[in-house]
């Protein structure tokens, strides 16, 4: 049966939703199922293609910013709407288990909170987690916007509103919008700032994670914080 048979698509269609059901698809498949319920009479195949090839993985879809997207030929305000729903779905999903469970319990979930909160903005983020006695979320903070390869940290804002808000520890995420995969040095002058300051005032500071592309990266694993006294003394539960 030729590929430009209307039967032939409803046929592939519904092998696709099929195997959504079964949990058996591929990124670029699950992609090609959620653009199919924006443009519901187009063969979206080519596009999930494109989308995944541009941007690099499934995530960094449907976290890239609108007017990137926009840039894509086939895609238009439905599919954009689509995917700023993805988008929005997984951040409340990951934003409560992570507020309801300790954050270490699972570091995938983790990880996907903080990709969804920064991974593919156009300048640096920091944010701000602060954690309760129990390792949960009590509150997320946008800290400072920078520019494209730099954000300035404020320890003491920091430290006033962990105060504030009486958090046993902190947790700090960042993106680097050129996905470089590795911390500046200035990120880890600022982690060892926050550090001290915090230690002073007997609250933790969890973790520092680098959002780049679609990985997240803990300034723990690195080999100038496993020198460190912070490392020595803070291991994570």
């Amino acid at each position: 049966m030729p590929k430009s048979d209307p039967n032939f698509y409803a046929g592939h269609r519904q092998r696709l939703g099929q195997k959504v059901e079964d949990n058996k698809v591929a990124q670029y498949e699950l992609l090609e199922f959620w653009l199919t319920k924006a443009v519901p009479r187009r063969d979206m195949r080519k596009l999930a293609h494109k989308l995944m090839e541009t941007f690099g993985s499934y995530h960094q879809v449907v976290t890239a910013p609108r007017e990137r997207l926009l840039e894509i030929d086939g895609v238009g305000p439905a599919i954009v709407r689509v995917l700023e729903g993805l988008r929005q779905s997984s951040e409340i999903d990951c934003g409560e288990r992570i507020a309801s469970n300790p954050v270490y319990s699972d570091p995938v979930i983790l990880a996907n909170y903080c990709k969804s909160q920064v991974c593919g903005k156009p300048v640096e983020e920091i944010h701000v987690m602060y954690l309760n006695d129990n390792d949960c979320m009590m509150a997320d903070d946008m800290h400072t916007r920078g520019d494209f390869d730099n954000a300035t940290v404020y320890p003491r804002v920091i430290l006033t509103r962990a105060l504030f808000l009486h958090a046993k520890s902190v947790l700090i995420y960042h993106n680097h919008p050129s996905e470089k995969a590795r911390f500046s040095s200035a990120d880890i002058y600022c982690t060892q700032q926050i550090y001290e300051i915090l230690a002073q005032n007997n609250i933790a500071l969890y973790d520092h994670y680098l959002v780049a592309g679609a990985a997240v990266h803990s300034i723990r694993e690195t080999d100038f914080m496993r020198r460190s006294s912070w490392f020595q003394t803070e291991q994570n539960p």
